[in-house]
């Protein structure tokens, strides 16, 4: 991940996820930590955001993985055996994507 500046402040970017399976691996990680006890809600949403896995459902032509159904469904399965908030917010993202898990 680089930087890139955002009105004045840098940022740090989204990681790219290439491949489905890679999707899934990211989902168990994120999902591992996403409840852990101490964390406060902005720094869960940035791990969400940081991980990758909000794009896994953009279409390919945009930069994103343009992952099947199968594989959102999936990887909201796999969030939602740690967190359900997490699986709700993988969800609705994908969802608003284009997804329809």
């Amino acid at each position: 991940m680089g930087t890139t500046p955002a009105i004045g402040h840098p940022v740090r970017t989204a990681a790219l996820i290439a491949a489905e399976d890679e999707a899934t691996i990211v989902a168990s990680a994120v999902a591992a930590g996403f409840e852990a006890a101490g964390i406060p809600q902005q720094a869960r949403l940035e791990i969400l955001a940081r991980s990758g896995l909000l794009g896994v459902s953009i279409p390919s032509e945009h930069g994103g993985l343009d992952a099947s159904n199968v594989a959102l469904v999936e990887i909201c399965a796999i969030a939602a055996e740690t967190s359900a908030t997490l699986a709700e917010l993988l969800r609705y993202s994908f969802r608003r994507a284009g997804g329809d898990p």
